[in-house]
């Protein structure tokens, strides 16, 4: 039908053969295939490349493309790309290839809005003409690409994402401060890559976020394999205080930085964490327009001690919030008052640790949230348990006023 319609033109797919006479506008390349010779393709504005065994077209029948997608196919080269320096109307450009570096022909794409490089398994080096794109404003790479230290010249990027902090040079790192329009920025520090140059890039890495906290950087994820806490005891100052989102991947923190309680307009919080204290909740509950929080973790509160979410708290705003793990000893209470506005709860845990630090009785004070709305559990156990693990629980959503639903996941 897209075929008949004219909207896409499929080449590689059995039976979908293109029409001789139709001018193509939007192409897909899939399979084992090759465009043929007959086809129009002056006006075409997509291409999209599927398939590792595609051959690939010369770019210089695609004088007027918009989007070029080629993350389907791992077989793309340097001599590829030879020719991209004529596809001056390109706004989108997606990569998963071999290519050891873009050309510098690069730089004549003035209307390229969006660029990303796929994962591969090569090393991508980006040039330094990538600076004069006026109009980029995303950036999206991989753990292995390599960009230049002049990456501040790119002052209309807004989102910026991929960026393996122990792969670049310090003067990058440095120059990241530059991009006062960021509002959305993913890095990790991945330590099997780091050079010599790693305590120093950590450092200006801090920096740098801090002072586009100072502007318009919404947004921040970051992913740590090992050492989170080293870096979140690093001096964040002045703290980031655009933020609206703050998600740690992978690594686990001891305790929640108190930088984060100056963190006002921050509305989306994950962190992995080792043990969730009442230290951590004072934090975390002052935050005024908090509204979904992660935490994932190993414990939570103790056999001798439960961890007691009382009003005092604070949580004004929260909505959702997601606690513990696989592993996780849960002995949370949530006491009157507790989390005025929360309306999904998502709890998961190790049920024998957790039938120990709650005497059997799975009793986590769910009939105290006032405006709850749904709960999940999220657990694995032996089937022996199983019925008492399920009477508490709904035991617990038939004591509530909302009879909130209740939802099972294992």
């Amino acid at each position: 039908m897209a075929n008949q319609d004219n909207f896409v033109t499929f080449i590689g797919v059995p039976g979908a053969n293109p029409e001789p006479q139709n001018k193509a506008r939007r192409l897909s390349l899939q399979g084992d295939s090759e465009i043929p010779a007959y086809l129009i393709l002056c006006n075409a504005r997509s291409l999209s490349v599927f398939g590792g065994c595609v051959k690939m077209p010369s770019l210089s029948k695609f004088r007027h493309l918009h989007i070029f997608d080629m993350e389907g196919s791992g077989e793309v080269e340097d001599q590829h790309l030879a020719e991209i320096g004529g596809l001056v109307h390109l706004k989108y450009l997606r990569l998963k290839s071999k290519i050891g570096k873009l050309p510098q022909q690069i730089a004549e794409l003035q209307y390229l809005e969006s660029l990303e490089i796929c994962e591969s398994n090569a090393t991508t080096e980006i040039p330094s003409a990538i600076n004069q794109l006026t109009q980029l404003v995303r950036l999206v790479v991989n753990d292995e690409t390599v960009l230049p230290d002049e990456i501040g010249g790119l002052k209309a990027l807004q989102v910026l994402r991929g960026i393996n902090v122990n792969t670049q040079s310090t003067n990058f790192v440095r120059q990241l401060c530059l991009l006062s329009n960021l509002m959305e920025l993913s890095i990790s520090f991945i330590n099997y890559y780091a050079g010599d140059n790693w305590k120093e890039n950590q450092e200006e890495m801090v920096n740098s976020i801090c002072r586009l906290g100072g502007a318009n950087l919404h947004v921040l994820h970051i992913t740590i394999n090992e050492g989170a806490d080293e870096i979140f005891e690093e001096s964040w100052s002045p703290a980031p205080l655009s933020l609206r989102e703050l998600v740690v991947e992978v690594g686990i923190v001891s305790s929640v930085p108190r930088w984060i309680g100056s963190l006002v307009n921050l509305q989306k919080l994950v962190v992995p964490m080792w043990e969730v204290g009442e230290e951590d909740l004072v934090i975390l509950g002052s935050l005024p327009d908090l509204r979904h929080l992660s935490l994932t973790a190993l414990a939570a509160g103790s056999k001798e001690g439960r961890l007691r979410v009382t009003q005092s708290h604070g949580f004004p705003s929260l909505i959702n919030f997601q606690i513990g793990g696989e592993e996780c000893a849960l002995g949370l209470v949530f006491e009157a008052g507790s989390m005025p506005k929360l309306q999904h709860l998502e709890l998961e845990f190790d049920v024998e640790e957790t039938s120990s630090v709650t005497d059997g009785g799975f009793d986590f004070g769910i009939k105290h949230l006032s405006c709850l709305t749904s709960t999940t559990v999220r657990s694995t156990y032996d089937e022996s348990i199983r019925p008492t693990l399920e009477a508490a629980m709904e035991r617990c959503i038939y004591d509530h006023p909302n009879r909130p639903t209740l939802i099972w996941m294992k």
